[in-house]
């Protein structure tokens, strides 16, 4: 999941279970946010040099991962303006293509 820290929670809860009816997911699939993800009391891991190392990037390229789906406000879709979700659909684009299986960006 992309997303700006900006929505409130509960939209985002609402906005996942959307894109998981839509995509007819099953109710056991799992989405992987940053915000659980990462210890955000201590962000030394995003210092690691080199897009691929970062733990975005490290989710995305994960073979189990099927793609990256991006959670945008109604007035602006803030998250293009975020240098971390920019990050994210980089490495879906770019290097997603590089997997094995098709890699998805939803918006």
């Amino acid at each position: 999941v992309s997303h700006w820290w900006g929505t409130p929670f509960f939209d985002t809860l609402r906005m996942m279970r959307l894109h998981s009816v839509r995509r007819n997911l099953a109710q056991d699939a799992c989405y992987w946010m940053c915000t659980f993800a990462n210890n955000q009391h201590h962000l030394s891991k995003l210092s690691e040099l080199g897009v691929l190392s970062t733990p975005f990037a490290k989710a995305i390229m994960d073979p189990a991962c099927k793609g990256t789906v991006a959670f945008l406000d109604e007035r602006n879709a803030t998250p293009f303006t975020r240098m971390w979700c920019v990050l994210e659909y980089f490495v879906t684009i770019h290097y997603g293509a590089t997997k094995q299986a098709r890699q998805l960006f939803d918006c």
